[in-house]
């Protein structure tokens, strides 16, 4: 039986033990669609999917890596945060009888993780709420007469058809009189343990048509969904430093056993 050398053994076991280290961490997210007729007064034609299909997505979360930048809130107080380029490598997949819709993450998304912290109107007759919330939030803009869209769709729907709105995350609201306590600032939080300790929300909206301003956005057929208490699955993903010292713990591992191969046997004693 080969043993391992004590240095390399110590390398693999440090190497394992840093993984849980790692700032960035992936989600995935699925459950059952939900659609609300009422809501949706001038809903998307043929979109072939609905009520009752099957909807999962997955991102990269590294809230460390995000750019913080300061959004306005007119007519609220508290303040909001968006961390842009914190999510990456969005995809998600919905099943239905007409087949399976994809969406993909592209470039031109800012990969933002939004940090509201006590957004309330500012005239407490207009409202009843006090709302925290950390969020993955993303959308298109129109540039220069052209959409820019954020996700791919590739599926069996029409070719003009695009994903308007995405929402994913938590929230905490109370009463007026009462300040929400999910955050106590805008300050980067840790996201994935509020994944985990909170009953997440999921939306998504498509729109169809070819806006060329940012004010068609609002006015083209939209469509929205809920996903009814998404199951989750959150893990860590290794930092570059550890996958490099796993390669190299197996790198010197291989190493060691071959050089033990080669050594011949010594002759034992009379």
């Amino acid at each position: 039986m080969h043993k391992l050398h004590t240095p390399v053994l110590a390398l693999l076991v440090a190497a394992t033990l840093a993984a849980p280290a790692a700032a960035a961490f992936r989600v995935r997210a699925e459950g059952t669609i939900a659609f609300n007729a009422a809501a949706n007064p001038n809903p998307v034609a043929g979109l072939g999917f609905g009520a009752g299909d099957r909807f999962s997505a997955s991102w990269v979360v590294d809230l460390p890596a995000g750019t913080p930048a300061v959004a306005p809130t007119p007519g609220f107080l508290g303040t909001q945060t968006y961390y842009v380029g914190s999510v990456t490598k969005g995809q998600a997949t919905i099943r239905s009888a007409d087949g399976r819709l994809r969406l993909a993450q592209l470039p031109a998304s800012f990969g933002a993780v939004l940090v509201g912290d006590n957004l309330t109107l500012t005239d407490p007759t207009l409202s009843f709420l006090r709302v925290d919330q950390v969020s993955i939030n993303d959308a298109p803009r129109v540039e220069n007469g052209a959409l820019v869209p954020v996700y791919a769709v590739d599926g069996p729907v029409p070719a003009d058809v695009y994903l308007r709105q995405l929402n994913f995350g938590v929230a905490r609201a109370q009463p007026f009189n009462n300040v929400p306590t999910l955050v106590t600032s805008t300050a980067r939080p840790d996201f994935a343990a509020l994944l985990a300790s909170n009953g997440p929300f999921l939306s998504f909206t498509f729109s169809r048509g070819k806006p060329t301003s940012a004010g068609q956005l609002g006015s083209l057929p939209t469509s929205t969904f809920s996903v009814i208490n998404p199951v989750l699955t959150i893990g860590t993903v290794p930092e570059p430093g550890t996958w490099s010292m796993l390669i190299t713990g197996f790198v010197l591992t291989g190493l060691a056993l071959r050089r033990r191969a080669a050594t011949p046997p010594r002759a034992s004693a009379a």
